[in-house]
């Protein structure tokens, strides 16, 4: 580096420095890499340090997952060579049940079958390009299988194998054979909780091969384009474009008629260790009458039996066993199989067979997301028979049983003989709520109680030991990934009171800023101002009121275009959610309806023939609704479809002539569409862009969120651009006593102008490694210095390479004050400036070659 200050055109320096750099990049990646795979912290992202976090997790993990003594239906053992035997002998036992002949193929109904058009579509041969994109959306980080080959190993030697690979692939699809060993399996046991001692306490998770995955993904993959047309609607797990948490509030309002002395009953039902129980018999057997082609099931025969077993023990595979049942939690596969068998019993519960809820002819007798199961019917004794005789014949067919310690059951208030018709059925009897996918559901309103457990998770990640080692950076991402994750579940599917709101934004608050939940700190920036996007001054977290909005938009966005049995039940209840709910609707609905009355300028409709928006409360009419001007009681419930014949307009008689003549003027097309402000498929990102759209936007945004950017230094300059930095004019406005003078020079006060850049100590620190701002008459404050930039580079890659420096800048000159500050250690201008061009010289090498060079060529004395 010396040298390169003397002979900065010297060929033979630039291209030393330039390998060392590309050398030191690379070993950074590697080791980077390693220790997120070793942590799996997938949500700490852009190469953040943090390391005492990530170390804290490896540790944490290791110990977590040691198991040093444990229970079984033998005993109690703790020497490595007793356990795995134990465990071994638990699962073989588990693996490979009795086979039960019982049952006969003919009782289950078919139920839908393939469509014919879709049959050739499964056959299909799979190309070289299908095989390669398979194996490279796999996920870099994710475990291994028993052979130790990750997807990293395949990309990265994809140039040499590729060929021998997709041939192999090709290979299986023609003989419907693979080795034993290919798809092999490693057990790993995941414990439930913190003291787990049993067996029973410990999830098994299957680690296939790599090779076996993408063979299992590339049937899957075929597999999803023809479920939707086989599975019925009562099914929203793993089927596309039905989602989870339209069945929690479709559950929801279910037990809402509970309250209309509808003598009724939910039965949340748990089939005992569903997907390692299945029959594998009774799956193909399924799938045969249901139309798969014989080749393909020949297939899945291939991917599901001779599937050997190993179990995962304190890092090393003990066993190699047989088994004769079950689906592998972890194959790609084993969800969507799994919804073929449960729709055995999805079509066994007829309504003819068994009486549900009904709601203006629709009749809804249980959900289902994967093997969790809702049950809905009238509470009389023949009713519950027939559901225990069904049970009863879909568990000897499947090998499926309900798990009687685990299932519960609810009554409406005016069912009589409720605990006889527990007993028939073998479960235990709840009060008026129970837990559906996690989530609260009731038959009374929900109250603060219900959300305790959502308020105790967030408090518990939140005070894990490990979350001290985060930096700010790190707490925001784990804030984003983590947390919001948390919290967005629970809003897609329950309405969470204002009180449990300000708890969580609270506490949330305090752990990004303070990192300390417990301890009453100074707050600079209010919570509302951080859950504003960036391009408006905040950090992109989403506030609960965005985030209502935008479920409530996707919700009235998939009433259009998703047919559901969600929708189908709503429809038929309230109608159309434009129209007005009613004292007595959910606060769900209310929602819904308060968005949509906001939303409706921006949805544009057009109609066809065929259409089914309802007629009355949908605004088809330009815009307008009907029923707000005609609300005729036998127009209710009425599709548009019904007054339109060939193309034309049939209107009754008793309708106004004006209003005839408007509906008249409405064009009937051959397609009918909906668009959101011109959009024909906006995201949730639209929608939640829409909330936020009156805010005024800072111009300044750009100079801090681009894509070259690291989140570590980012959100300094972040906090410098608000002037939300802890400096001595902002604690004294607060009545704080501390000393008024800047750390750096001791005679200006401090401020965030002085101390970025008008202070002889910045200014020279920014000279050093940006040597053009010696040409200023003034000293620049930082909003000057990015302007300067951002007009003297025209260029994107010139711009971002100084926006970043000028972060680096602010927080290492921030790190020096507060160490002159708190610990009384001092650096001269010529370090700190050393210490920034080092970062800058690291994350350069993160960009593509080609930026590099030209970087290199404006800027020699920094790379």
């Amino acid at each position: 580096m010396i040298d390169l200050q003397t002979i900065p055109l010297c060929p033979l320096l630039n291209g030393n420095l330039k390998t060392v750099n590309e050398a030191l990049s690379f070993f950074q990646s590697n080791w980077s890499h390693w220790i997120n795979q070793r942590a799996k912290a997938y949500w700490l992202r852009k190469g953040e340090d943090d390391l005492g976090f990530l170390y804290a997790k490896i540790k944490s993990r290791n110990n977590q997952n040691i198991i040093r003594e444990i229970q079984t239906d033998q005993g109690t053992f703790s020497t490595h060579s007793s356990i795995a035997e134990a465990v071994i002998s638990h699962f073989q036992r588990f693996y490979s049940p009795p086979v039960s002949g019982n049952w006969e193929r003919d009782s289950m109904p078919v139920g839908k079958c393939i469509p014919s058009e879709l049959v050739p579509s499964l056959t299909l041969p799979f190309t070289d390009v299908e095989i390669k994109r398979t194996f490279f959306s796999g996920k870099t980080k994710a475990s291994p299988g028993p052979d130790g080959f990750t997807y990293d190993f395949y990309k990265k030697s994809w140039v040499l194998l590729g060929p021998k690979i997709c041939k192999a692939v090709r290979s299986f699809f023609i003989t419907g054979f693979m080795p034993r060993a290919t798809k092999a399996t490693a057990i790993t046991l995941i414990p439930k909780n913190q003291h787990a001692s049993h067996i029973a306490d410990y999830r098994p998770i299957s680690l296939c091969n790599v090779f076996y995955k993408v063979v299992a993904k590339l049937i899957a993959n075929r597999l999803k384009l023809v479920l939707p047309f086989i599975i019925q609607d009562n099914q929203a797990g793993f089927i596309a474009k039905r989602s989870s948490s339209d069945n929690i509030h479709l559950a929801a309002d279910l037990l809402r008629e509970f309250k209309d002395g509808s003598n009724s009953f939910c039965a949340k039902l748990d089939i005992k260790k569903a997907f390692d129980s299945l029959s594998r018999d009774f799956l193909l057997h399924r799938m045969k009458l249901i139309g798969f082609p014989d080749i393909f099931i020949k297939w899945i025969k291939g991917c599901i039996e001779d599937v050997f077993f190993s179990i995962c023990i304190n890092g090393s595979l003990e066993g190699f066993f047989p088994s004769t049942s079950g689906l592998r939690q972890g194959c790609p596969l084993s969800p969507l199989l799994f919804c073929i068998a449960m729709d055995a019993l999805s079509t066994s519960l007829a309504p003819s067979r068994f009486m549900g809820i009904s709601c203006n002819g629709l009749v809804i007798n249980h959900l289902m997301y994967a093997d969790d199961l809702l049950v809905f019917g009238k509470a009389d004794e023949d009713n519950v028979r027939s559901l225990k005789e069904i049970l009863h014949l879909f568990g000897q067919a499947s090998n499926l049983n309900i798990n009687p310690n685990k299932s519960s059951i609810m009554f409406s208030r005016d069912a009589t003989s409720t605990s006889f018709l527990a007993d028939l059925l073998g479960i235990h009897q709840a009060a008026t709520s129970l837990t559906y996918l996690g989530l609260p559901i009731s038959i009374k309103r929900l109250s603060y109680s219900h959300f305790l457990p959502l308020m105790n998770r967030i408090t518990c990640l939140f005070e894990g030991w490990k979350i001290k080692f985060l930096s700010f950076a790190g707490r925001l991402q784990f804030l984003k990934f983590t947390i919001d994750n948390t919290i967005a579940y629970w809003i897609r599917g329950s309405i969470i009171p204002k009180a449990c709101r300000v708890f969580i934004s609270k506490i949330c608050a305090k752990f990004l800023l303070h990192g300390n939940i417990n301890e009453r700190k100074l707050h600079l920036i209010a919570w509302k101002n951080i859950t504003k996007p960036k391009t408006c001054g905040g950090l992109g977290i989403l506030s609960f009121e965005a985030y209502y909005f935008a479920v409530a938009c996707t919700f009235i966005w998939n009433w259009y275009h998703n047919s559901s049995l969600a929708t189908s039940w709503f429809k038929a209840k309230y109608e159309s959610p434009f129209k007005p709910p009613n004292s007595a609707s959910s606060k769900f609905w209310k929602e819904i309806c308060m968005v949509a009355y906001k939303i409706k300028s921006k949805i544009s409709f057009s109609i066809d023939r065929n259409c089914n928006f309802s007629f009355l409360w949908d605004p088809w009419l330009n815009g307008y609704l009907l029923g707000e001007v005609f609300n005729d009681t036998r127009l209710s419930f009425k599709e548009v479809s019904t007054f339109t014949i060939s193309g034309s307009w049939v209107l009754p008689s008793y309708m106004p002539p004006v209003i005839s003549d408007l509906i008249g003027s409405i064009a009937i097309g051959w397609n009918s569409s909906i668009t959101w402000d011109g959009l024909a498929a906006p995201s949730f990102k639209t929608f939640s862009g829409i909330f936020y759209s009156n805010l005024e936007e800072v111009y300044w945004h750009r100079f801090i969120w681009h894509k070259y950017g690291s989140l570590k230094f980012d959100c300094f300059a972040w906090m410098a651009l608000l002037g939300k930095l802890k400096c001595a004019d902002v604690l004294l406005k607060r009545g704080l006593q501390v000393n008024p003078k800047c750390s750096f020079c001791d005679t200006s006060l401090e401020s965030h102008n002085h101390i970025f850049f008008e202070c002889d100590y910045s200014f020279m620190v920014l000279l050093l490694v940006l040597p053009n701002f010696d040409s200023f008459l003034f000293r620049p404050n930082l909003l000057q210095v990015f302007d300067c930039l951002d007009l003297k580079f025209t260029g994107s890659l010139e711009k971002t390479f100084c926006f970043s420096i000028i972060a680096y800048l602010i927080y290492f000159l921030w790190r020096e004050r507060n160490n002159r500050r708190f610990s009384n250690t001092w650096l001269p201008p010529s370090e700190i400036a050393d210490n920034i061009k080092k970062v800058v010289r690291v994350k350069a090498g993160n960009r593509k070659y080609e930026d590099i060079r030209i970087l290199q060529q404006k800027f020699s004395s920094l790379l």
